[in-house]
């Protein structure tokens, strides 16, 4: 039977660090060690924190005197008569601050419309300026139609246009003139542009090419318009360009203005220079419209018109010159540029040109697809946004 009094005994002895016989257990160096470390970690524990505790009692009596100090102050700020008489009672104050709020929210509403009637403003004289700004080339011209005597190239007598027979030349931009042409169909893409022509004309017995490139672009019209003048000549379609002809002699061929119409419309020519001098003379006009919900439109046409210029002789072809002269009698082109939204536009190019083959054809079409890329990465480089 166990005895109740050695059990509580030999418990009594294990609380106290003794073995069953009543002697002290016997504890590793290691352990002692651990327990010594142990201590001193404690002990510098605690030290930190008593002295990280006052470092943050002085911060905070620091910024309660701080604080007393300022709102000291403000009171001696706000109690001043002067103030008070200036201001009068506090709903004065409310009502006045309310006055200089609404004030500078109108402020800032005039200063947008401002700023968008400068712009509309600008943007107007840019397309009225459009046709003297986009001929780089010095002509001379007298009033009863004088001797036009371009640099090393064969004259030619040019009389003006009556207002009559301006208004006699077909508009491209017109819509009637652009719903009773043939219907084009879509042929493919280059670079980007969506491709469509009409094949009924290259089966005529004098073929003709009708050709309308389409893209939307990542630019403003804005930017699209000053850039298209900035570069004047170098960014203006050919209308009628001879066999052989390459992109690269685009500049030998020289540009004359002939008759100024008025702000919106001129008479120029173009002439390419070689054995065989090609020449026509064109009606170029520009517009303008704004779209029902704001947007704006840009457009521009160039026509080639059978002037008393052309008509000097009985044939397309004048041999009695020391070079040759050949007029161009045919051909069009006209270009619109909508605006999408601030940042983007869409571009709709038409062209049309009589052909003297299927391969000359061929070769122009290739031509205005390389005049458009040319021209897409003078005005949008390298951010190209495709239909």
């Amino acid at each position: 039977m166990t005895n109740p009094g050695r059990e509580v005994d030999k418990s009594l002895n294990s609380l106290n660090g003794m073995d069953r016989k009543g002697k002290p257990k016997k504890r590793t160096v290691t352990q002692q060690q651990k327990l010594i470390n142990h201590r001193i970690n404690m002990v510098e524990f605690r030290i930190r924190k008593k002295e990280q505790f006052e470092r943050l009692k002085k911060e905070h009596e620091r910024l309660e005197r701080e604080m007393k100090r300022l709102l000291a102050g403000l009171q001696n700020d706000f109690s001043h008569e002067s103030l008070w008489v200036y201001f009068g009672e506090q709903n004065m104050v409310r009502s006045m601050v309310e006055l200089i709020v609404e004030k500078e929210k109108l402020r800032k509403q005039n200063v947008a419309r401002r700023t968008d009637v400068q712009r509309h403003d600008a943007f107007r004289k840019e397309v009225m300026n459009a046709v003297r700004l986009l001929s780089n080339e010095e002509s001379l011209i007298h009033n009863d139609g004088g001797m036009i005597v371009p640099d090393k190239e064969p004259t030619f007598d040019y009389h003006p246009l009556s207002i009559e027979e301006v208004n006699a030349v077909l508009y491209p931009l017109d819509k009637e003139f652009m719903s009773n042409l043939p219907p084009v169909s879509f042929i493919g893409a280059i670079l980007g542009w969506n491709v469509y022509r009409e094949e009924s004309s290259l089966t005529a017995s004098l073929p003709s090419t009708h050709v309308q490139l389409t893209k939307r672009l990542h630019c403003s019209i804005a930017t699209a318009t000053q850039i298209s003048l900035e570069q004047g000549d170098n960014l203006r379609p050919l209308l009628a360009t001879p066999i052989g002809w390459s992109v690269a002699c685009r500049p030998k061929v020289s540009t004359h203005v002939l008759q100024e119409v008025n702000a919106e419309c001129c008479v120029m020519a173009h002439t390419f220079p070689g054995p065989l001098t090609c020449h026509y003379v064109f009606l170029e006009r520009v517009a303008q419209w704004e779209l029902p919900d704001g947007r704006k439109k840009l457009g521009l046409s160039m026509n080639v018109i059978d002037s008393t210029v052309s008509r000097l002789s009985s044939t397309d072809v004048r041999t009695h010159e020391p070079n040759p002269i050949k007029w161009a009698k045919e051909g069009w082109a006209s270009v619109t540029i909508t605006e999408v939204d601030a940042t983007t536009v869409d571009v709709v190019y038409d062209q049309w040109a009589r052909c003297e083959s299927k391969l000359h054809a061929d070769y122009v079409v290739a031509q205005w697809a390389q005049f458009l890329v040319r021209w897409e990465q003078i005005v949008a480089p390298f951010r190209f946004l495709t239909r």
